[in-house]
C-alpha cells in the first residue's frame, strides 16, 4: 500500500526531508571515503619515510639500526639477512609482527593485521649489501587513524538524522507559511455563493505565484458575476417585456367578451390582438437571437455578399412603413462592395438600424441609407435620420439590451429595446464595428464598418 500524506504541507516537508537524506547519505559516504583515503595515505607516507631511514642505517652498518629505537626515530622495524632475522625493534616483537619478510626489489606497502586484531601499514624493501640479500620492513600503527575514522562515522551517523529531522520540522513551518495564502484563498472561495458573487480572494503580493493565481481567480469570479448579473437582468427584462403584450392580449379579449361587441368591434379587437401577437413574435425572435449570442450557439454561414443587396432589400421593405409616417427615405447605395458575411444576419443588422431610424424620426423627416467605401478601405453602411438626436448620457447605453431613451414612447411604438443590441452583435460577428455620431435636435447617424472581401475590387 502506497503511503501518501493527505496535506500538501506534509508532502512538501517529506519530499524535502527525503531529498536531504539522499544528499546527506551521498555527502557522508564521500566525506568518509575521502578522509579515510587521506589518513591512510599519510600513514603510508610516514611508513615509506621510516623505511628510507632504516635502509640508510642498514647500509651504514647493522649495529646502527638498534640505536634508532633508542632515540625514538623508528618504533617498529625488522631486518633480515636472507631468511634469517638479524634485528627487530622491541615493539615489532612485542606486537607479534611477522619476522619472515618478503623480498622486494622496490619499496612496497601493504596492510598487516596482528593476532590482537590491530592493523598496521607496512613498507618493505630488499637491498644487496656486501653480497648479501638484506630485507627491511617498517610498520605504522593505524589505531589513531581508525579512531579518527570511527569518530567521523559517529558524527555523520548521529548528525545526519538530526539534520534530517531539523529539515523536516523547518520545512513544515516553511510550507505552512508558504501555503497560508492558499488556505486563505480556499476559505474566501468557500464564502463566495450565488448571493455573494461580489466577494473576492485576498491578494497578499501581486508579484508572486499565489498573488497572480488569486488575481486570475478574481477575474474569473468577476466574469461569472457579470454573467450572472447579465442573466438576471436579461430574465427580468424579458419577463417584463413579455408581460406587456400578453397583458394587452388578455385585456383586449376580456373587453371584447364583456361588452358583447358587434362584428366591427370584434374585428378591431382581433386586429389589436394580432398586432400585439406580431409584437410578441418579434420580441421572442430577438430573445432567441440574443440567447444564441450568449451561448455562442449561432453558426454563421459566411459567403461573399455585396453589401448593397441587404441594404436595398431592407429599404424596399421598410419604405412602406416610412411612407405611412410621412417620412422620406433617401439612398446612396454603391454596388460592388463585397464582404464576407452571413446574408441573413447582415440583413437583420441593417433592418434594425433602419427600423430604429424610422421610429425616432418625426413626421416629414428624412432617413438616409448609404453604402460606400470609407477612407480605410473598408465597406461602410450609414443610416442617418433627422430625429431629435441622442443626449450624451444615453449614448453609451443605447446598445444595451432593453435600454430605451424614452421607455413609454418606445413601447407604444412597438420597440423592445433589442434592435441596436442585436445589430451590434451582428456587426461584431463579422469583425466590424458600429460608430455613432449624433447632435441633439439634429439627428443621429449610425456607421457600420466591415472588412471588405479579398476578392473584392
Amino acid at each position: 500500500m502506497r503511503f501518501r500524506p493527505r496535506t500538501v504541507r506534509a508532502r512538501l516537508a517529506l519530499s524535502l526531508a527525503a531529498t536531504l537524506a539522499v544528499l546527506l547519505a551521498a555527502f557522508s559516504v564521500s566525506v568518509y571515503a575521502t578522509a579515510r583515503a587521506n589518513l591512510l595515505g599519510q600513514v603510508e607516507t610516514r611508513a615509506r619515510e621510516d623505511l628510507a631511514l632504516v635502509a640508510h642505517e642498514v647500509a651504514e652498518g647493522p649495529l646502527e639500526v638498534s640505536q634508532m629505537e633508542d632515540i625514538g626515530l623508528v618504533a617498529l622495524y625488522a631486518v633480515a639477512v636472507g631468511d634469517e632475522p638479524v634485528n627487530a625493534s622491541s615493539g615489532w616483537v612485542k606486537r607479534g609482527l611477522p619476522m619472515s619478510l618478503p623480498l622486494a626489489n622496490d619499496p612496497e606497502t601493504k596492510r598487516w593485521k596482528s593476532a590482537e586484531g590491530l592493523t598496521y601499514t607496512c613498507a618493505t624493501t630488499s637491498l644487496d649489501i656486501r653480497g648479501e640479500r638484506v630485507s627491511i620492513a617498517v610498520a605504522q600503527d593505524e589505531r589513531h587513524v581508525q579512531k579518527s575514522l570511527a569518530t567521523l562515522a559517529t558524527i555523520l551517523l548521529v548528525g545526519s538524522p538530526i539534520a534530517i529531522l531539523a529539515a523536516f520540522l523547518g520545512a513544515s513551518v516553511l510550507a505552512r507559511r508558504l501555503l497560508a495564502p492558499v488556505g486563505a484563498m480556499a476559505e474566501a472561495a468557500a464564502r463566495i455563493t450565488e448571493e455573494k458573487l461580489s466577494a473576492r480572494l485576498p491578494v497578499e503580493d501581486e508579484t508572486d505565484e499565489f498573488g497572480r493565481l488569486a488575481i486570475a481567480f478574481n477575474r474569473t469570479f468577476a466574469r461569472i458575476e457579470s454573467a450572472f448579473e447579465k442573466t438576471r437582468r436579461f430574465t427580468s427584462d424579458a419577463s417584463h417585456e413579455l408581460r406587456t403584450p400578453l397583458t394587452a392580449l388578455r385585456s383586449v379579449g376580456e373587453v371584447a367578451l364583456r361588452d358583447g361587441a358587434d362584428a366591427n368591434a370584434c374585428r378591431e379587437a382581433i386586429a389589436s390582438m394580432l398586432e400585439e401577437s406580431d409584437r410578441l413574435a418579434r420580441l421572442v425572435d430577438g430573445l432567441l437571437v440574443l440567447s444564441r449570442e450568449d451561448a455562442n450557439a449561432y453558426r454563421a454561414r459566411f459567403a461573399e455578399v455585396d453589401l448593397c443587396q441587404p441594404a436595398s432589400e431592407v429599404v424596399d421593405v421598410l419604405r412602406v412603413l416610412a411612407d405611412e409616417r410621412g417620412q422620406k427615405i433617401e439612398t446612396e447605395i454603391r454596388p460592388g462592395l463585397f464582404v464576407q458575411g452571413d446574408p441573413t444576419i447582415l440583413r437583420q443588422a441593417v433592418f434594425n438600424l433602419v427600423d430604429n431610424a424610422i421610429k425616432y424620426t418625426p413626421e416629414g423627416g428624412t432617413i438616409r441609407v448609404g453604402v460606400r467605401a470609407d477612407g480605410a478601405g473598408e465597406a461602410l453602411l450609414e443610416v442617418a435620420d433627422s430625429g431629435p438626436g441622442i443626449a450624451p448620457e444615453h449614448r453609451e447605453k443605447i446598445f444595451e439590451r432593453f435600454y430605451r431613451i424614452d421607455a413609454d414612447r418606445s413601447r407604444a411604438s412597438g420597440g423592445s429595446g433589442l434592435g441596436l443590441s442585436i445589430a451590434r452583435w451582428a456587426v461584431g460577428l463579422h469583425g466590424g464595428r458600429i460608430e455613432l455620431e449624433t447632435t441633439e435636435g439634429k439627428g443621429s447617424a449610425f456607421r457600420v464598418h466591415l472588412p471588405r472581401a479579398r476578392a473584392a475590387t
